[in-house]
């Protein structure tokens, strides 16, 4: 929890009995409206409830530069469904190895039994809609499913918290559309409890075979690249393994191609067609991933201004930098520290 000490005195925790949890009874149907207060912020959640099933429509408006969060504590034993609508927004939970982060307009699923952790928003607004399922109705409805449901099933079983998918993929236009038919639905009362089901089917079915196309080109990739690294000698690999380690500790000056190759020993040919055998990316577009990374974790240290930032990481100027910034993210460096 030390990400968020600084704000704690915004903090609400929220108990279980506070927050509603899903209804399991077949004939209820329930849809309300949860409003939580900061002195520099304001959290909506509208919420619809039936069948094991939660849809929760979650806004949050930030005043401030000064993060607001919800501190969780309930022992909910199901999957969320997670489709980030703007902004970014960070959760972290005790069971989960690291803090789960979404930017842009992305989606994602996690299991979890229990939550004792906190939700925030890294912009000044955000908007996410997530999908709550109870154990038993997640493994029933998605009994029948893809090679990926199936492997998020078999950890489901044995109560280990995990993510469908260690990326998190960008919203689809059919996923768009799905949603945008839930927000602007027009039945009522039992046609909208079914309404809704349907296309919380529909969303699962989505994401699971976006996850598993991902899982699928990846393992296609990887091992396309162990068959391209296999052919390279043992010496440099060795080489290009310095090369990735000499890029890291020069970030704020990195060396040019000829520098570098001449730092590690090989030429330039050898040494861009094998960095990208090896590591997946080009000696270029490593530099601009970890620089960016770098980037993030400055602005939300908050110790330096964004122009010091963008001249330390060795950018040309502050609005190349923030042109850069936002392409990853999908947020200004401003906005990811408002």
């Amino acid at each position: 929890m030390n990400s968020i000490t600084r704000t704690a005195s915004d903090a609400v925790l929220i108990q279980q009995q506070s927050y509603p949890a899903n209804t399991t009874n077949e004939l209820a149907f329930v849809e309300q409206t949860a409003n939580i207060s900061f002195p520099s912020a304001e959290f909506t959640s509208q919420q619809w409830l039936f069948d094991g099933i939660g849809i929760f429509r979650q806004r949050w408006m930030c005043e401030s530069n000064e993060r607001s969060a919800i501190l969780w504590n309930h022992d909910f034993d199901g999957v969320y469904a997670d489709f980030l609508l703007s902004g970014q927004q960070t959760a972290t939970n005790t069971r989960w190895q690291k803090a789960h982060v979404m930017t842009g307009r992305q989606h994602s699923v996690v299991y979890t039994k229990g939550y004792e952790g906190a939700t925030w928003s890294d912009t000044p607004q955000s908007e996410m809609m997530i999908f709550k399922i109870d154990k038993p109705t997640w493994l029933r409805l998605t009994h029948d499913g893809n090679d990926a449901l199936q492997r998020f099933a078999e950890n489901i079983l044995e109560g280990r918290s995990i993510h469908l998918s260690e990326h998190h993929l960008p919203l689809t236009q059919q996923m768009n559309v799905v949603i945008q038919q839930i927000l602007n639905c027009q039945f009522a009362g039992g046609l909208k409890k079914m309404f809704l089901y349907s296309k919380c089917l529909e969303l699962i079915v989505l994401q699971a075979e976006a996850f598993n196309s991902q899982t699928i080109l990846d393992k296609n990739t990887s091992q396309a690249r162990q068959i391209l690294a296999r052919r390279i000698s043992r010496g440099d690999k060795e080489r290009l393994h310095f090369a990735l380690d000499y890029l890291q500790k020069n970030v704020e000056e990195p060396p040019t191609l000829p520098e570098l190759a001449r730092v590690v020993g090989l030429n330039e040919y050898k040494l861009k067609r094998e960095f990208k055998e090896i590591f997946g990316t080009t000696v270029f577009g490593f530099v601009a991933e970890h620089r960016l990374e770098r980037a993030q974790m400055l602005l939300l240290e908050r110790e330096k201004s964004v122009s010091e930032i963008a001249y330390e990481l060795g950018y040309s100027s502050p609005q190349h930098f923030s042109t850069a910034f936002k392409k990853k993210f999908g947020v200004s460096p401003k906005m990811m520290r408002a």
